[in-house]
């Protein structure tokens, strides 16, 4: 009888925080957006559920990240929101900051990292570069116990253009780093230029041993206007002939100055 009151107590306390932590955000988002009722009906706030998202840019990325670290955090985990660039992350982190006023948000940078002889526990939110986490998550893996998410805003970088991209393999490895320090964790991966979400969530699965969402809506909140410039074809011959003529005159001119 002791442990079924505890239990209930526990189940509405558990109550009682996530509906004040959804007013909070309902505060200022009132509605949500057709994409992020979609996502929430498909599951995506349900712990266990990582996912790929491929929303264009307008539609709310950063929201549908913010609504799973809500989740995330009232499940009692810690959340790890990754950025490609020190601006970033320093910008994301003032946004998360404003966005979770009762949480600890910090902003880590490769460039700042230091090593401690005393353990250093992550806050609520940590905010790294992907750099940062692949070389935190090497030296200090027991950071990583508590974390229970990680975001990866423009994942796109995992997969550069050019063959042995340093940058994009740092991602990769600090992607496949992380699930070895924190293989209970989801993972979210965000960009507008995503265009293969079900591969990419199908990859999830497979690393995880869990279930993935592939969320790709075209949908965006406002109108899109497309418009033309044209040229005159003889104009544009013109130039083009001008452009080749300074080109060929420039070093000619640098020779004859030496």
């Amino acid at each position: 009888m002791a442990v079924r009151s505890l239990t209930c107590l526990l189940q509405r306390e558990w109550t009682e925080t996530r509906a004040t932590a959804m007013e909070t955000v309902a505060e200022t988002r009132p509605y949500l957006w057709r994409n992020y009722r979609d996502a929430v009906e498909q599951g995506y706030l349900e712990i266990g559920t990582s996912s790929a998202i491929g929303f264009p840019t307008g539609a709310g990325k950063s929201t549908t990240a913010q609504l799973k670290i809500h989740a995330t955090l009232l499940s009692g985990r810690k959340a790890v929101f990754l950025a490609p660039t020190h601006a970033l992350v320093d910008q994301t982190t003032r946004d998360l900051r404003v966005a979770f006023p009762r949480a600890t948000v910090r902003g880590e940078r490769i460039d700042e990292f230091g090593f401690s002889s005393q353990r250093e526990d992550l806050p609520d939110l940590m905010v790294m570069t992907p750099e940062a986490c692949l070389l935190s998550s090497h030296i200090e893996p027991e950071r990583f116990d508590d974390v229970g998410l990680l975001i990866f805003d423009e994942c796109h970088l995992m997969h550069d253009n050019t063959d042995g991209d340093r940058r994009a393999i740092d991602a990769m490895l600090c992607i496949l780093g992380f699930t070895r320090v924190a293989p209970d964790a989801d993972i979210v991966l965000l960009s507008a230029m995503l265009r293969f979400t079900d591969e990419l969530s199908g990859w999830l699965e497979e690393l995880t041993g869990r279930k993935s969402l592939p969320l790709e809506n075209a949908w965006k909140p406002t109108r899109q206007l497309r418009g033309y410039v044209v040229y005159d074809a003889k104009r544009h011959a013109k130039l083009e002939k001008l452009l080749r003529a300074e080109r060929v005159k420039k070093p000619r001119e640098a020779f004859q100055s030496l």
